[in-house]
């Protein structure tokens, strides 16, 4: 029995190699197992990874940093939204698992700076930060930090290679993957459109909404959002872009969608 777990370990190695050396031809999509907030209800985290011909996008850095998951996952000192959060997986062996370490990540971006999402924001400084002009200003502004922001999550970023954006960026230039903006949850928060050959059109929504069911019953933007009117002005536009265009709305914090689809190191293409 261990030699056959040797040997299968070997050619788990060998397949990671594998795609190590050989370039994709088009755009796949890892979804990275981040955990979640916790509580009765509780919301996923998850960041997920885009590898193309022309380079990678990590979108999205998780609510727990790596180093507290490897230690045990102590929460104490995090912000109050983080005390209840439970993961298993660090987002640094998840990538690491595929082939795509920090080293390999060509851009990194979150939807927007709260905490659940930009907890190991900065082991990705390497990589050439996009992100809203409006949203750095904000997440380096003098002052107290913004609600439900941990500068320490991010800090490293300040000084990072970095793309200011001031609207929709075609990342890879030619179509497959595109930043777009729907900002009043945070002033610059984005959500990322992604047209995969097999898959199809997806939309990840970034905090647009929590839940399917706060969708599906047109509940108002939440009264925390920076600009809560921006934030219902972006999600009308946002699902007229879904229906002509026909995407799917793939909602981040959704556990069951989460639990139900792929997870790294099976992928989508």
């Amino acid at each position: 029995m261990v030699g056959v777990a040797v040997a299968l370990a070997g050619m788990a190695t060998r397949e990671i190699l594998a795609q190590q050396s050989t370039p994709v031809s088009s755009a796949r999509l890892y979804v990275l197992d981040c955990g979640n907030l916790g509580g009765d209800n509780p919301l996923a985290m998850g960041a997920y990874l885009i590898v193309h011909p022309k380079g990678t996008l990590l979108w999205e850095a998780c609510g727990l940093p790596d180093d507290r998951i490897e230690a045990g996952g102590n929460t104490e000192g995090l912000m109050s939204n983080l005390q209840r959060a439970k993961s298993t997986k660090t987002l640094r062996s998840q990538l690491q698992a595929v082939g795509y370490p920090a080293s390999r990540i060509t851009f990194f971006a979150v939807s927007h700076y709260h905490d659940d999402h930009t907890a190991n924001a900065n082991e990705y400084r390497g990589s050439t930060w996009l992100v809203q002009k409006v949203e750095r200003d904000a997440m380096f502004a003098d002052g107290p930090p913004p609600r439900f922001a941990d500068p320490n999550f991010y800090s490293a970023l300040k000084n990072a290679k970095t793309t200011l954006l001031n609207g929709e960026h075609d990342v890879f230039g030619d179509g497959t993957v595109v930043i777009k903006p729907a900002p009043g949850h945070t002033p610059g928060h984005q959500t990322l459109f992604l047209n995969l050959p097999k898959t199809g059109k997806i939309l990840l929504s970034g905090d647009l909404y929590h839940r399917q069911s706060e969708r599906d019953n047109h509940e108002p933007p939440p009264a925390y959002d920076t600009n809560p009117a921006q934030d219902g002005e972006s999600r009308v536009a946002i699902e007229k872009f879904l229906q002509a265009t026909g995407t799917t709305l793939w909602i981040g914090h959704d556990l069951a969608r989460l639990q139900g689809g792929k997870i790294a190191p099976a992928y989508y293409e």
